[in-house]
């Protein structure tokens, strides 16, 4: 799996793209899980492109299809090293293949923290979070 570390690069709006709300450039890993409630599988891993309010593009070690429904995991680094993690509801809206698979994703409602009691990489303990309970990446 990638390193854990976010850099948020700058506001971007292209010409071509669709979408009418700013957007923000931010490198982080990401995990495309299944959907709904209860145990969620692993679909792929990779990396965030950019995010909104309203969706994300990243792209991602396997193909999704258009109208799949995923929850996908955007894992962002805290400056004390810490990791917060976010899932995020959504449905694909486009998918670009080529040297990986460039996904974007509209997201169905609010995303929410996650916290789990096993650190996401094995051997890394996990870090505390500001109220004190272990956080997840």
């Amino acid at each position: 799996m990638r390193p854990l570390n976010c850099n948020v690069e700058r506001n971007v709006k292209r010409q071509e793209e669709r979408r009418r709300q700013e957007r923000y450039v931010i490198g982080c890993p990401v995990t495309a899980l299944t959907p709904g409630r209860g145990r969620k599988r692993v679909i792929g891993y990779g990396s965030l492109e950019d995010i909104n309010d309203h969706g994300a593009r990243f792209e991602l070690d396997r193909r999704l299809e258009v109208d799949d429904l995923i929850s996908l995991e955007v894992h962002f680094s805290n400056p004390d090293g810490a990791v917060t993690t976010i899932r995020f509801p959504g449905r694909v809206k486009r998918v670009f293949v080529g040297t990986s698979h460039e996904i974007v994703v509209s997201f169905l409602r609010g995303g929410s923290i996650v916290r789990r009691k096993d650190p996401l990489r094995k051997g890394v303990p996990p870090t505390q979070g500001s109220q004190g309970g272990n956080w997840i990446n």
